[in-house]
């Protein structure tokens, strides 16, 4: 499955809030990408991974004391099932 990642903080002025964000999608198989800010994709990963991704993001959210908070968090996943095409292809 791939998997595209963005998000926006409001009042991480110090910081601190999206360097653990980011940890918890790196260590789990996400790219930062180099040109878009706060913005993470993982090929190929599987749904457990990702579900440990997900888990340890919203768990460095919750857990977090400083002002900083989530804007807006947007997810995108493609995940190919397998002979799909060659049933499209049959049918047609």
């Amino acid at each position: 499955m791939e998997v595209l990642i963005r998000f926006s903080l409001n009042n991480d002025t110090d910081n601190s809030l999206r360097p653990k964000l980011r940890k918890a999608l790196v260590d789990n198989g996400f790219v930062a990408s180099r040109t878009r800010t706060a913005t993470y994709t993982a090929v190929d990963i599987p749904a457990d991974r990702l579900a440990t991704a997900l888990s340890s993001f919203w768990s460095n959210v919750a857990g977090y004391n400083g002002g900083a908070s989530v804007d807006h968090f947007w997810m995108y996943s493609d995940h190919e099932e397998p002979g799909l095409d060659s049933e499209i292809v049959q049918n047609q």
